[in-house]
C-alpha cells in the first residue's frame, strides 16, 4: 500500500464522519474545518512512511481556533504574520491527550488498519473531544490549562505561539489578577525554561501592547 493510498483511504473515511456534520474538507490539508460564531473547530492528521518496515503511521489532532485571543495575538507581526492571522487555531491537541497518551501514534500495515486507526480516533472525538471544543470558548476553562500543566500548556495551545496564548488567556480571565500572574510567568520561562532574553523582550513587548489595548 503506496503512502498516498493510506493518506486517500484514511481521507475519505474521515469524511464520511465530519461533512455530514457540516465540516468543510480540506485534501490537501488532510484538514475537516467548520466555522463558529466564536473561531472555528476541526481535525487534521498527518502521516509518516516507514519503506523498510512497510508502515505507515498516522497521528490525528483536533484543533480550535479562539477568534477573541487571536485577535490579540495578531497586534504584533513577532508571532503571526499576514498569511497566518485569519487561519492560525489557538488549540492543536494529540486526539491521544484525552487517554494519557499525548504522542498517541497508529502503526498501519493495511486497510484494515487504517480503517482500526479512524474508528479508535472516532471513538476518542465523541467521547472527549466534542465536549473539550465547546469547553475551548470559555476562557476560564483555558486559563486552567496554564495552572493545571505549567509547561505542559503546549500539549493544549498551538506549539509555536503555546507560550503567548497562556499569557493571553490569563488576561482575558483576569485583568485585576494579570500584572501578577505576569511576573511569576516570566520568571517561569526565564528560570524554568531558559528563553533567551531578545525573546523574552519580545514578550514583554506583546504583553504591554495587549494591556495598552484595553
Amino acid at each position: 500500500m503506496f503512502s498516498k493510498d493510506v493518506k486517500k483511504l484514511c481521507f475519505d473515511l474521515l469524511k464520511e464522519k465530519f461533512v455530514p456534520l457540516g465540516y468543510k474538507a480540506n485534501r490537501k490539508g488532510q484538514e475537516f474545518i467548520k466555522p463558529n460564531d466564536f473561531g472555528f473547530d476541526g481535525m487534521f492528521f498527518s502521516t509518516a512512511e516507514y519503506a523498510g518496515l512497510k508502515r505507515y503511521d498516522i497521528k490525528f489532532f483536533v484543533e480550535v481556533r479562539i477568534e477573541k485571543i487571536q485577535q490579540l495575538i495578531n497586534l504584533t507581526n513577532e508571532f503571526v504574520n499576514d498569511t497566518q492571522q485569519f487561519i492560525n487555531p489557538t488549540c492543536i491537541v494529540n486526539i491521544g491527550t484525552f487517554t494519557g497518551n499525548r504522542t498517541l501514534n497508529f502503526e498501519t500495515f493495511s486497510p484494515e488498519d487504517v480503517e482500526n486507526a479512524v474508528e479508535t480516533f472516532w471513538k476518542i472525538y465523541n467521547d472527549y473531544a466534542i465536549e473539550f471544543i465547546k469547553k475551548c470558548y470559555d476562557i476560564d476553562f483555558l486559563n486552567s490549562f496554564y495552572a493545571k500543566y505549567a509547561n505542559m500548556s503546549k500539549d493544549w495551545f498551538t506549539a509555536a505561539s503555546w507560550f503567548i496564548a497562556a499569557p493571553t488567556v490569563a488576561y482575558l480571565a483576569n485583568k485585576e489578577t494579570f500584572p501578577e500572574f505576569r511576573k511569576k510567568y516570566m520568571v517561569y520561562l526565564t528560570n524554568d525554561l531558559n528563553f533567551p532574553e531578545d525573546r523574552l523582550n519580545e514578550i514583554n513587548e506583546y504583553l504591554d501592547k495587549i494591556s495598552e489595548a484595553d
